[in-house]
């Protein structure tokens, strides 16, 4: 028996195909009906916000020569005017070519399935640009419970690509405009995401206009920008003790990069599981102290979050890795990395823990390839 779940992407997967058959079957004539285009007016949800002029034209010199060839599909509302669910190049090159009618297959049904049908359909096409697709996939998640397991089994894309696409959302307006018209690339926008400061990240995206910059270029700056930025922390503090927390594999990394950061730098510091800070590890944080946490788990984002919070009502800096798009003022420093396999997560957000260790110890001049009292060789009797 299917699940609620597996029905969904069922009917997601068939997209327009739900409204009209194929064109490369025959449609029954009856169906299709004649429909003045001054009582058509575009769906103004369509996910579809730019529409190429030159293939419009195009098509426009077909309509002249040939007629429209597949109806488009239309919704009556209750003014006796009809909504596009579908077609809307035919219904503009149609205009452009001074059309005054144009072939139309009237379907009633509700705007919550025209607009998942319609968004699956542009998504399958791959007519949309990457602001565009974001926009879809956030609709389809929020307005009609769509997870994005389910969008990726509909659209043929990964679920690392739906999270990377959807992350271009939190970028500033003017940076998605430049994405939108195809000044930069959703590859220069997903490198502009690790920079943190939005004037930098408008700065960078100027930069990558200005001088043509590649994406490979792109990510070498905005990595740049971050390890300065990872550079800054020690000169900003002193730390006599340092705290790592995180959730799931997360405290793993804790661990790691609490134990390189005592290794190499001689700070006391000491990783917990954040669902234990209750637990005893709370009553350490005191004002000015700094609580380093991994952040890497979507399904534990609320709690990690809310852990978070509790060490900074006490005073706490905070000094956060992550590849989820949090949105807090109150934290210190965020260093973004990227969404990948949860598998694989650890092997990224652990670097710039390494990192983090290795310039405090250079700030305090010591020697990273000579820790005091370690050896290559351990002998345990």
């Amino acid at each position: 028996m299917e699940n609620k779940a597996t029905k969904r992407t069922n009917r997601l997967g068939r997209g327009l195909s739900a409204l009209i058959p194929d064109i490369s079957t025959e449609i029954d004539k009856k169906d299709i009906i004649t429909i003045d285009l001054k009582n058509i007016y575009p769906n103004q949800d369509q996910p579809r916000r730019v529409f190429d002029e030159e293939k419009i034209k195009i098509l426009s010199e077909s309509i002249k020569n040939y007629g429209v060839l597949q109806p488009i599909v239309l919704k009556p509302d209750d003014k006796g005017k009809y909504m596009i669910i579908a077609g809307e190049r035919r219904y503009r090159a149609s205009k452009l070519a001074r059309k005054s009618d144009i072939p139309a297959v009237i379907k009633d049904i509700p705007m919550k399935d025209i607009m998942e049908i319609a968004l699956i359909e542009n998504l399958q096409r791959e007519e949309l640009n990457p602001i565009e697709e974001a926009l879809a996939y956030r609709s389809l998640i929020k307005n009609y419970e769509v997870t994005q397991e389910e969008i990726s089994e509909a659209v043929g894309k990964s679920r690392p690509h739906i999270t990377n696409t959807l992350r271009l959302l939190n970028l500033p307006q003017k940076i998605m405009d430049m994405i939108d018209q195809g000044q930069i690339t959703a590859g220069h926008g997903k490198a502009l995401l690790r920079v943190n400061d939005e004037n930098l990240q408008l700065e960078l995206a100027n930069k990558v206009i200005a001088e043509e910059l590649s994406v490979r270029a792109t990510e070498a700056l905005a990595k740049k920008i971050c390890e300065d930025n990872i550079k800054e922390v020690p000169k900003k503090s002193k730390e006599k003790d340092v705290f790592f927390i995180g959730r799931g594999s997360d405290y793993n990394v804790a661990l790691e990069g609490s134990l390189k950061l005592k290794e190499i730098s001689y700070i006391h510091s000491e990783a917990y599981a954040s669902g234990e800070l209750k637990h005893g590890p709370i009553a350490l944080i005191e004002k000015g102290i700094t609580v380093i946490s991994i952040l890497t788990d979507k399904n534990l984002l609320e709690k990690s979050i809310s852990n978070i919070e509790e060490v900074i009502t006490r005073g706490a800096k905070t000094f956060i890795v992550t590849n989820q798009d949090i949105e807090n003022s109150n934290f210190d420093n965020v260093v973004k990395i990227e969404d990948t396999n949860p598998l694989l997560s650890p092997i990224l957000s652990v670097i710039p823990l390494q990192l983090l260790a290795y310039y405090i110890s250079k700030d305090k001049g010591l020697d990273v390839d000579k820790p005091r009292n370690l050896a290559k060789s351990v002998t345990v009797e």
